[in-house]
Formats: structure tokens, C-alpha cells, sequence
């Protein structure tokens, strides 16, 4: 089905109504902006076959509406147009039921027609965003993941905390992003500490890192997953519960399980490309890696300094498997196989002033990494000893944490990290 509407022509519902041939090109359906200023002409539309939506807008006298008795009541919708997002949410629901309407509005007020323009440009969202791959039907598809996990998770754009509500939220406050790399088990200690301490960092981490954070009592603030794949809500098997405050922060793509099964609260990542399509108030470029989205989670929260932790980007010596023990859960055999498999080997600059092996897609990680550092302003650092350098992320040994800090970046007290976001 073809979800395109056409929005090029307007209907006026005023003194005749529409004439036969007018109601056989608006192929009955009609989407009226504003309470009409002529019911009876309104009505004659109904009674002649069409089939009338009205959108009220905010201040209108809809008494009328109320009081007036239509000839075929089934024919005709009324819905209050007070806010843009539940407006987008219940046209991209009724979407199909729209197909070939036109939009209508009142004549001669140049309120009512600043509305409906403003009205038209929403629906032309909604019709885009419902025509990712030309054709509504692949939308649904098995083979269209992206597009079928961003349908079945839209409703936390509503339901969750709105994005834009936590922007520079957490300003000027230290945070730790905790990435899976093999490093990460001997970080460990260290992450506890600082939890611990009088100034605690703000912990975010990978979703694949969480359990093994909370199995050593270290409970983040923010989890941030990203993988689209159905296996991927297995990263909460066995897992314990998070705090109450805890946030999963995720994009429209992901898996849709890993969300519905995270008993805690939940704030949904706009990256821009949908951030232009639906006209949302922010958004950021996510990155191909989870690495590069535990970063720009972290500055768009406003935290100064941030610091890398298990973001090795390579397999360090000494290194027991690709990641962090711990880090590995019951997915299916062939991801498992997967997971275990080191990439193709490439031998690169690391922390330590030694080659360190390595891959091509590393290195590509690091380089977005490094311009993820620059474009955000933000202080990075790396805690992978002996991981592959970050142009940006000058390494940094964990085990000083706390000795070296500046007095001068306030921090919150201990399980107050969050309250900031209600």
C-alpha cells in the first residue's frame, strides 16, 4: 500500500459544500483544520458520502460542535489538536485510513490557514517517515529490522523521558562509560571505588557490560544498547534488577525485548536523520559502535570529564578473549562463535607506546572516536593501559582515580546522580 496522501489542495466546508465532482476527487475523505464555520454545508458533505475528521485547534469556540446534530454521525470525527507529538502519534496510527484524503480548513482566517499548513507539514512527516523503502509493506517485513524494531519501540518516545528533558542535565559532572573491551576486568576494582566514594562519577555502560557490573555490586546510572537483533535481550539473562533511577538510553532501532524487559525507566536516542524527519527538539549522531554511543550520551548529558573505560579497540596482551569475561551471554551458537573470533589482524599505535594488535574496523572506531572527542569539546580520556591509541583520549591510569581529581568540578553525593531527571 502506498501511504502517500495527496496534500496539494484544500476543501473549504462553507456555504454549498463540496459539489459531487469535488467530493469524487477528495475521494471522501476530508481532514478539516478548524471547527467549520458552516455545519449545514459540512453536513450536506457527509450526506452526500464524505466522510469528515475535524481538528480542532487550541481556543476555538467547539460548542457548536458539541451541539450539533450530524445526519450520519459515523461519517464524522472530532479530535482536539492541543499538542504536535500526540498529534503525530495518532495520524502515523490512522495512517492507512487517511490514503487519498485531502485537508480542509476554515476560509478567509488567516489562523485557521497557519494551522493547516502547519498541519500539512506534520502529515507530510508522518506520510515520510511511512515511506522509508517507498512501499508501506516492506516496512513490516522480516527482512526490514530497522524499520520494524523502530515501529514496535515508537511508543517510548511518548512513554519514556523525553530526550531534550535530559540534555546538559548532568553538566560539568565526571562520568565513566564503560565499554566491554578486555581491559575491563581489571577495572573493576577501580569502577567500585569511585562508586563508592564521597564524589562518585556518573557510571553509563554497554548493555553487554551491565551484568557483570552488577553481579560486582557497581550499578549504573545509564545503560545504552544498541544492537537491533532479536538474541540481544539475553544481556539481561540472570542479570540483577537496577536501581529504580536507572536509565536505559537506546535508539528507535533496537531490539524491541531488550526494552520491554528493562523494569526501570527508559529514554529513547533521536539521531539526527530522525530528528529531521519528525521534527524532534534534539538529537544526536549516534556512531557505529556502542563505544561512540556511551560517548555522545555522555556529552549530550553534559558530562566533563569523561573517561573510557574497557574501550580497548584492540586485544591487548595478555588478553584472555575479544572481551571482558563476563561480557559474553546465551546468545545463539553461531553469535557466540562470532564473539569469540578476533577480527582481521592489524597491528597499530597503542596507549603504551607499543604496537598492539588490533583491526581494521578498530582503527576506523578509534578515528570516529577521536573526531566524537574534538566536535564535542568534552575532556576524554582512555583507561586502556594498553589498548590502541585515541587521538583526543590521552590514557589514563584508573588506579589514580580520586588522587588527582580537581576540586573545582562539583559532583553529586552518592544515588543522587538521576534525581536531576524526574
Amino acid at each position: 500500500m502506498d501511504a502517500r496522501v495527496q496534500l496539494n489542495a484544500s476543501a473549504d466546508l462553507s456555504n454549498n459544500g463540496p459539489t459531487a465532482e469535488e467530493i469524487k476527487a477528495m475521494k471522501s475523505t476530508t481532514l478539516f483544520i478548524g471547527v467549520p464555520d458552516d455545519l449545514a454545508g459540512a453536513n450536506r458533505y457527509v450526506l452526500d458520502g464524505g466522510r469528515l475528521i475535524i481538528f480542532s485547534i487550541e481556543g476555538e469556540d467547539v460548542k457548536p460542535l458539541e451541539e450539533f446534530r450530524w445526519s450520519v454521525p459515523a461519517r464524522v470525527e472530532w479530535w482536539r489538536w492541543q499538542h504536535d507529538e500526540l498529534l503525530r502519534k495518532h495520524l502515523f496510527e490512522r495512517l492507512p485510513t487517511f490514503v487519498g484524503a485531502m485537508i480542509g480548513r476554515v476560509p478567509n482566517s488567516e489562523r485557521h490557514k497557519t494551522a493547516a499548513d502547519k498541519f500539512t507539514a506534520i502529515f507530510r512527516s508522518v506520510c515520510e517517515l511511512s515511506n522509508f523503502d517507498t512501499r508501506s509493506f516492506q516496512f513490516l517485513s522480516k527482512d526490514n529490522l530497522f524499520t520494524k524494531n523502530s515501529f514496535k519501540n515508537y511508543r517510548w518516545v511518548d512513554d519514556g523521558i523525553p530526550m531534550e528533558q535530559v540534555q546538559d542535565a548532568l553538566k560539568g559532572k565526571e562520568a565513566f562509560i564503560v565499554a566491554a573491551g578486555p581491559s575491563l576486568t581489571d577495572a573493576l576494582p577501580h569502577i567500585k571505588r569511585a562508586r563508592e566514594s564521597e564524589n562518585p562519577p556518573v557510571l553509563l555502560c554497554a548493555g553487554r557490560s551491565y551484568k557483570l557490573l552488577a553481579l560486582h555490586g557497581i550499578m549504573p546510572d545509564w545503560v545504552v544498547e544498541v544492537e537491533m537483533f532479536e538474541w540481544d535481550h539475553k544481556i539481561w539473562t540472570f542479570a540483577p534488577p537496577p536501581d529504580p533511577d536507572a536509565i536505559l538510553a537506546f535508539p528507535l532501532c533496537v531490539c524491541p525485548e531488550v526494552v520491554t524487559d528493562w523494569p526501570s525507566r527508559k529514554c529513547v536516542l533521536i539521531d539526527l536523520n530522525m530528528q529531521a524527519l519528525m521534527g524532534f527538539k534534539c538529537g544526536f549522531s549516534g556512531g557505529n559502535s556502542i563505544l561512540h554511543w556511551l560517548m555522545n550520551t555522555a556529552s549530550f548529558l553534559g558530562c566533563d570529564p569523561i573517561t573510557m573505560i574497557g574501550a580497548d579497540l584492540s586485544y591487548p596482551k595478555g588478553s584472555k578473549d575479544t572481551h571482558a569475561e563476563g561480557t559474553f551471554h546465551p546468545w545463539p551458537k553461531s553469535v557466540q562463535v562470532s564473539e569469540h573470533s578476533p577480527q582481521d589482524e592489524m597491528w597499530l599505535p597503542g596507549n603504551d607506546g607499543e604496537l598492539v594488535k588490533s583491526s581494521p574496523a578498530y582503527q576506523n572506531f578509534a578515528t570516529l572516536c577521536s573526531i566524537i572527542a574534538s566536535k564535542t569539546g568534552k575532556k576524554f580520556r582512555n583507561a586502556s593501559l594498553h589498548g590502541l591509541k585515541i587521538e583526543g583520549a590521552p590514557v589514563f591510569d584508573l588506579a589514580s582515580w580520586g588522587a588527582t581529581e580537581s576540586s573545582d568540578t562539583p559532583l553529586s553525593p552518592p544515588h543522587a546522580i538521576n534525581q536531576v531527571v524526574s
